[in-house]
């Protein structure tokens, strides 16, 4: 069995998102890759009320679709995000489910794995929907592995290989090539501050991890001027913010 990608389709089934969702997995499986789509208009998936319940170790009140969804994503060797612009960001299905994920942000499940936004639009919003979909990669302890952007310009245009080569190398030789920037690196000492001054759960989950002696969630390279700016932004942080636990 090969390396198993689980791409998320948030838009309608046979919508031209989901046409190149299909697209990017036909070239996946063409590489010997087990593909999926989870169709999000498919499952039911109710809106986060904020209890915090998932947060302090207990399980969701919610009963619907969403624990599976994540199980499939924490299975998976790689992950295609896909979404239509709506609003200059992710559409509304999309964020529903983000919603849901955020103990990920605690205590992510979905670490080191590699990260493809898939984006189309029939105006503007590209850049600013795919920069807070790499910003939700990176507070999942995943990483960006590239973005096929389509607009009504080119929506026509099959998605090609060379668009998806960064994810399929990614794949293959896993974290050991990524390069994380100083923003990365000072958004995982903030979450390590958090983990050890907010929740307890949160703080036995990371020692458990290694992450509160790491650099990082996984083994990359890191450039030396940024680990030391980023210890340096965690000393800081660790004295400002006051334990809770």
């Amino acid at each position: 069995m090969g390396k198993k990608i689980i791409g998320i389709s948030s838009s309608r089934v046979n919508g031209n998102t989901a046409k190149k969702l299909n697209e990017i997995g036909e070239i996946l499986k063409s590489k010997g890759y087990e593909f999926e789509i989870v169709h999000l208009m498919k499952h039911n998936v109710k809106e986060c009320v904020g209890c915090e319940t998932c947060l302090i170790g207990g399980g969701c009140p919610l009963n619907d679709d969403a624990e599976i969804i994540m199980d499939k994503l924490i299975q998976s060797d790689g992950i295609v995000m896909s979404t239509p612009v709506y609003m200059f960001n992710i559409c509304g299905r999309l964020k529903t489910f983000v919603d849901r994920t955020c103990r990920w942000f605690h205590r992510t499940e979905i670490y080191g794995k590699p990260i493809l936004n898939l984006i189309t639009t029939a105006g503007g919003g590209i850049k600013e929907t795919g920069k807070y979909m790499n910003l939700l990669a990176v507070e999942w302890g995943a990483y960006p592995s590239g973005c096929v952007k389509r607009t009504v310009m080119n929506l026509k245009d099959k998605v090609r290989e060379n668009e998806i080569e960064k994810f399929i190398i990614n794949i293959e030789k896993g974290s050991d090539t990524f390069k994380p920037s100083l923003n990365m690196l000072m958004m995982f000492s903030m979450q390590k501050v958090l983990a050890q001054k907010v929740l307890e759960q949160d703080e036995e989950y990371w020692i458990k991890k290694g992450w509160i002696d790491s650099d990082y969630f996984y083994k990359c390279k890191i450039n030396p001027i940024n680990k030391v700016l980023s210890k340096a932004f965690y000393k800081m942080m660790y004295k400002k913010i006051k334990k809770s636990i």
